[in-house]
């Protein structure tokens, strides 16, 4: 009786921990305006403006730059319905962070989903969060730019 007990018990806890993938709709990420195919992209996954401003973001991920065509390449990533907002780097030289030049210039390019950032200061996360639906795909285009 307690080992069935026990094994109930540990059947509960691992349904609990199962991750969230199991529960994931999918963003499907067409990025365009790539130079080349060198390095990494460096994606940044926010659910809020406090995690974008404390740049803590809630997922980090990287995927290889070999797939690009004509500047363009594209990702699939499985998220749990909610908001989020998502920041690209082009990390040619693969150390996970943004290089800048002497005078605190991005050396690198970036992006944000659904959104062209052509100021020079930090965008605002409502430029460019967006929603995703339980049961659906988001399809969420960032263009590149390199200063």
């Amino acid at each position: 009786m307690r080992t069935h007990l026990l094994a109930i018990a540990a059947l509960f806890v691992l349904l609990l921990a199962t991750p969230t993938t199991l529960l994931a709709e999918d963003v499907l990420v067409t990025i365009k305006g790539l130079k080349n195919n060198k390095g990494n992209i460096r994606v940044h996954i926010f659910t809020g403006a406090d995690q974008f401003e404390e740049k803590d973001a809630y997922k980090r991920l990287n995927f290889s730059k070999q797939k690009v065509k004509d500047g363009t390449l594209s990702l699939r990533i499985s998220l749990p319905a909610g908001e989020y907002g998502i920041s690209l780097l082009d990390d040619e030289n693969k150390n996970n962070e943004m290089d800048y030049n002497f005078i605190r210039m991005p050396k690198e390019g970036f992006g944000f989903s659904d959104y062209y950032h052509s100021s020079l200061s930090k965008p605002s996360y409502d430029s460019f969060k967006f929603t995703l639906k339980k049961d659906s795909t988001k399809n969420v285009t960032v263009k590149m730019r390199y200063i």
